[in-house]
């Protein structure tokens, strides 16, 4: 048995040599993107409904250089054109981009690829509001600075800070509040305006957006991944139509 251990070492010292190349250019070639990734993929959202009923994913990859990916994402099937942001009410985000092609950016290493697009639905709304009069304890765009709340007999008022001294004089040493009526409508308009929009004395800008993440991992002509959404994670699943 000892006359044979010499050749059985070699030969395991060779099998090992020709595995380790095996896995290296294996290894190599599954680094590369997939070769055939431009185009439109077309898939679905598991367990999840767009506004318009629909679970529809579109992702159009318009470039590909390097590992640097250019796409367009479309949401959902319609409308086709983005809905009036009024003062009246604004729909949620996602609302208000269904439908539409949204510009988006990612990676794609391997198999695996990773698009950010950003939901800039608010820049076109908040940069359209005026400082408008209020009354007194308003900031410059009529919203209440000192708190407000919301009744259970349906109506609303704000807090309305008073000043007093001692013996209920002039003198200012002591804070009270009282309760003021106030439209409901201005402060539903209010909320969005803090939610979405940053705001100097006479303009505002919108708050930066929100981002919605795609990972996918790409096989031949279909991809597997997942999408964060407002409300948590969700599987999607895309076919490539070249």
């Amino acid at each position: 048995m000892s006359k044979h251990l010499p050749l059985l070492a070699v030969s395991l010292m060779l099998g090992c040599g020709r595995w380790a190349d095996t896995r290296s250019s294996d290894s190599s070639t599954k680094s590369q993107p997939p070769s055939d990734m431009r185009g439109e993929w077309v898939g679905y959202v598991e367990q999840f409904e767009f506004s318009d009923g629909s679970d529809v994913v579109k992702v159009a990859v318009d470039d590909v250089k390097a590992n640097e990916v250019v796409a367009r994402v479309t949401l959902g099937r319609g409308p086709a054109e983005r809905p009036d942001q009024s003062d009246a009410g604004s729909p949620p985000p996602l609302e208000l981009i269904v439908g539409i092609p949204l510009a988006a950016r990612g990676t794609i290493a391997g198999q695996r690829l990773k698009l950010e697009v950003p939901l800039d639905v608010w820049s076109t709304w908040c940069t359209a509001q005026k400082p408008r009069a209020g009354r007194a304890h308003s900031d410059d765009f009529g919203c209440p600075t000192d708190g407000y709340s919301y009744r259970g007999d349906g109506g609303c008022s704000v807090s309305i800070p008073q000043q007093y001294g001692p013996d209920g004089g002039p003198v200012a040493r002591h804070w009270s509040r009282t309760e003021e009526p106030f439209e409901c409508e201005k402060l539903i308009w209010c909320n969005r305006l803090r939610m979405r929009c940053t705001c100097t004395a006479g303009a505002c800008r919108a708050l930066p957006p929100t981002v919605v993440r795609f990972d996918f991992r790409m096989r031949g002509n279909e991809a597997d991944g997942s999408v964060n959404l407002r409300q948590g994670l969700r599987n999607v699943r895309l076919t490539h139509n070249p």
